[in-house]
């Protein structure tokens, strides 16, 4: 913990910097004062902001009252996370770049997950990043806990640090009252013209109603013209307003019941066009109460499908492990790359002259368009149930015996659809490209 002489006047760049370094952050008062308008202005200690009316103030180690210079107006938080921050090199552990451009909320969702958990091993993160993105980073270097007489390892990250950023990262949930955009007169109302916009796409589509691609292709169009009325909008672009909430939640408040498999066999749906703020249709009760009863029905019996698979696939394969480096095929499996293929294909091997080249970061961009021989188990000569490294990858070479884990996955994933039913579903079409599956 550094000490600050003794001073009349700070802003509230180097207020907010210094308060970080002092691990502030953990302290939920601290975070309400400094973000947030709060009813009373408590004095608590050293660095925490109070309100008076000429401005924000706080006290120093010594008790000294210091004026935030540039922080006057007390009908506003101290700091707006969203605002523009420009950090240095040393103003928090991993950040190694002088005049880097980023947010006061980065910089604080930084400093009390990734520096608090990891120190400076894990790079100043200067984008909105979910803790699934900061896993992907562990698991290429995770390692079991040192035993004793060992030391950690700089370049390695262990379940201890694990354990801390879980942490972190349910401290921080709770202050989603002050940084989540809640709602906004948009996102409670639907949006001008969408009833005579959808009556149009019905009357376009007239006859064909009880096709699924068809209903697929109208929600994707209403979803559409939904998201132009939400557009610029700080709920919907905020992080809870997003995703399944704009997919199935407000296209069924606001847009359209949709399309309805029920108990369906022959392929068809029932529509149901109006959404759930026109209120209920008494003459589609049979359609809303069979997808009710979809949903509790996927969720409690169509789960086995997936869980038996699972348990199937984990006894077939418990005795798969990587037990050599490479078997030495020169064959596999060929793709033509994309440059949004990075995250499919890094850490896995493919063929260059009959030798295996790892695809690295940035390899994705680098072979766009060109046809690849990728490395696969399936082609491995590894005898009896063992695999190599370089068939299986970088990432499954770090556990060996979690081969069986990997295969059950195509389980969990059909018995993830049959969950997911409970919470409602959308219609979509995807192209399908038979010719990339075979090879």
């Amino acid at each position: 913990m550094s000490i600050v002489q003794w001073r009349h006047h700070m802003d509230k760049r180097e207020f907010y910097i210094e308060a970080l370094r002092r691990k502030l952050y953990k302290d939920a008062m601290w975070t309400y004062a400094t973000f947030a308008v709060t009813e009373d202005s408590v004095e608590y200690g050293a660095f925490y902001p109070t309100r008076k009316e000429d401005g924000y103030y706080f006290k120093d180690d010594n008790g000294n009252e210091i004026k935030i210079d540039d922080a006057t107006d007390i009908t506003k938080p101290l700091i707006n996370w969203r605002d523009e921050l420009i950090v240095n090199t040393g103003d928090l552990e991993n950040i190694t770049a002088d005049d880097t451009v980023t947010t006061y909320g980065r910089f604080f969702v930084n400093a009390a997950s990734i520096v608090y958990a990891f120190g400076k091993k894990i790079p100043f993160v200067n984008k909105n990043f979910t803790p699934g993105y900061i896993e992907g980073i562990l698991v290429k270097n995770f390692a079991d806990e040192p035993q004793f007489g060992e030391t950690y390892k700089e370049d390695m990250f262990y379940p201890s640090e694990r354990v801390k950023f879980n942490d972190a990262v349910q401290h921080i949930a709770r202050y989603n009252t002050i940084f989540v955009p809640g709602v906004s007169e948009r996102t409670i109302l639907p949006p001008p013209g969408i009833q005579e916009f959808r009556a149009q796409l019905m009357e376009k589509n007239k006859g064909r109603l009880d096709d699924p691609v068809v209903i697929a292709q109208m929600e994707k169009e209403l979803i559409a013209f939904d998201a132009k009325y939400l557009e610029g909008d700080r709920s919907s672009e905020g992080f809870l307003i997003g995703g399944k909430d704009k997919r199935i939640v407000r296209k069924r408040l606001f847009l359209t019941f949709g399309g309805l498999s029920g108990f369906n066999d022959n392929g068809r749906v029932d529509y149901v066009p109006q959404a759930l703020v026109e209120g209920i249709q008494l003459d589609h009760m049979p359609e809303y109460n069979n997808d009710t009863r979809q949903g509790s029905y996927g969720r409690g019996v169509g789960t086995q499908l997936g869980g038996a698979d699972v348990k199937r696939t984990l006894r077939a394969t418990n005795n798969l492990e990587i037990i050599e480096d490479d078997c030495g095929v020169t064959h596999g499996i060929k793709y033509t790359v994309s440059d949004k293929d990075q995250a499919k294909f890094e850490n896995l091997y493919y063929i260059v002259k009959g030798s295996p080249v790892l695809f690295g970061p940035g390899d994705a961009e680098k072979l766009n368009g060109k046809t690849v021989e990728f490395r696969i188990p399936g082609y491995c000569k590894t005898e009896g149930t063992g695999f190599c490294k370089k068939c299986c990858g970088e990432l499954l070479s770090i556990h060996p015996h979690g081969l069986s884990d990997v295969a059950a996955a195509v389980g969990n994933v059909i018995m993830g659809i049959s969950m997911s039913a409970m919470h409602g579903k959308e219609s979509k079409t995807e192209v399908y490209d038979i010719m990339s599956l075979i090879s």
